[in-house]
This record gives structure tokens, C-alpha cells and sequence, in this order.
């Protein structure tokens, strides 16, 4: 049991890094706030797979928390973004 949560962290660190590239080097804004989104998805997974680890259950408050955090991000993001580009449509026409 111990080797799968190794691994299950070890495939979620390195999916943390690729959305940290693709974040850095996103050519769009979306990219950037599909990223973060993703980057909160795989530090949830990390935590989780944690805890199962340390069979401790004082830190699925941490879990709720960052994911409400997560989710209010990425809905803010997106509407800034929305707001954002329909000024700049609106201006183009």
C-alpha cells in the first residue's frame, strides 16, 4: 500500500510541475487560469494521499479549505477574464 501512495504522490508532483511550466509559459490568459485550477486539483491529491499515508485525519479541514479557495480563484479569474475581453471586443467593433 505504502509503494501505490509513493507513486500516486510521485505522478501528482510531477503533474503539479507540468502545470507550473505550462502556466509560466502559457501564451493566454486562459491557460494561466486553467493552471491554477489544475495546480489546486493536484495539491488536494497530494494532501489526501498524506493523509491516507500518515492515517491521520486532522488536515481534511486544509483539503476543504484549499479547495474552496481553489474554486472561488478560478471563478474570479474567469470573470475578470470575461470582463476583460468584452471590453476589448467591444472596443474593436
Amino acid at each position: 500500500m505504502q509503494w501505490i501512495l509513493d507513486g500516486c504522490i510521485a505522478v501528482l508532483l510531477f503533474s503539479l510541475l507540468l502545470s507550473l511550466y505550462r502556466m509560466i509559459e502559457g501564451p493566454t490568459a486562459l491557460d494561466r487560469v486553467l493552471c491554477i485550477d489544475a495546480i489546486t486539483v493536484c495539491i488536494i491529491g497530494i494532501l489526501a494521499c498524506l493523509i491516507i499515508q500518515w492515517k491521520s485525519a486532522y488536515y481534511t479541514d486544509f483539503i476543504l479549505a484549499v479547495s474552496i479557495i481553489g474554486f472561488f480563484t478560478t471563478i474570479a479569474f474567469a470573470n475578470y477574464l470575461e470582463v476583460h475581453y468584452s471590453k476589448d471586443q467591444d472596443s474593436r467593433e
